[in-house]
Formats: C-alpha cells, structure tokens, sequence
C-alpha cells in the first residue's frame, strides 16, 4: 500500500558534461482499494514533461484505476516510499519519492 501524501519527482536532463535540475512535479497522492488519487500540486518542469501535461490536461486531479485503466498507465510501488509512473506506457517513467503527509 502506498503511503498517502506528497510525492515529488526530480527531473534532471543529462548532458555530456553533468546532470542539470530541470524542475520538479510535486503530486499529492492517496491510493484506495480500487485507484490511485494523484493530485498536481506543482509542475515546475519547463522541458520534457508532455506525458504529464497531457495526463492531467487542464485539471488539477486524475483518478487512476488498478485493473482496467483506459489510460494504460502503470504504477511499481516501493515499500519505502516510492512509487514509478509510466503514463500512457511510453515514454520515460517518472519516479516520484515521498516527501510528507497529505
């Protein structure tokens, strides 16, 4: 079970020379026996973010179904906090980390 709160996900481009912070997508999240709540708290990513831009579309909150989803998207949860999003099945998968509680 995923704990409920603030999850973040660094995104960091890569260059030749080093790893460069591009911004951060700050979810709340809260899981239920049938779905996951993801709410978008901040999206401070200006490069390489459409999948989430496109998933959340003009909202401020997604539900995710586990079984059935028409939106294909897959969730790895980590018991310490972690979960990995994979919207729409292509693409790069976004890892978000727990920061606090809701």
């Amino acid at each position: 079970m995923l704990k409920p709160g603030i999850y973040r996900h660094r995104h960091e481009i890569d260059y030749v020379e080093r790893s460069v912070h591009a911004g951060d997508i700050i979810l709340r999240v809260k899981e239920t026996e049938s779905s996951f709540i993801l709410r978008l708290v901040d999206n401070t990513v200006r490069y390489d973010a459409p999948q989430i831009d496109s998933l959340f579309q003009n909202k401020d909150r997604v539900v995710i179904r586990k079984r059935g989803s028409r939106h294909a998207m897959r969730f790895l949860v980590g018991g310490d906090g972690w979960f990995v999003l994979y919207p729409y099945q292509a693409g790069v998968p976004y890892s978000f980390h727990w920061e606090a509680s809701a």
